[in-house]
């Protein structure tokens, strides 16, 4: 897909949320950095990069090792950053229970 290989999608994620990042500790060049559209011109395809080697890694006892390592991390950094939204999503079934609305 040319919007994931060009960057557009996770750069649109970022832009999207930004609202997130202004009560953080990142100065505001940092959030600039994060926001600047350019950046997912390398971000993108080294994110394709990781998965392709975490899939294909897995296969080898060589590489096995070192494609889990990569693959707990990149995720666990994909988590970490979506936390914020995930946690609203995972909140709402539960309100949703609670009021016994269907």
């Amino acid at each position: 897909d040319p919007d994931w290989l060009g960057g557009i999608v996770l750069w649109d994620r970022v832009v999207r949320y930004r609202h997130h990042l202004d009560p953080t500790p990142l100065p505001e060049w940092g959030i600039d950095v994060l926001t600047w559209r350019p950046l997912y011109v390398v971000v993108a395809p080294a994110a394709i990069a990781i998965e392709l080697f975490v899939g294909l890694g897995l296969w080898s006892s060589r590489t096995r090792l070192g494609a889990l390592w990569l693959a707990v991390v990149f995720h666990l950094s994909i988590a970490i950053s979506a936390s914020g939204r995930c946690s609203m999503s995972w909140r709402k079934p539960s309100v949703v229970a609670r009021s016994g609305a269907t």
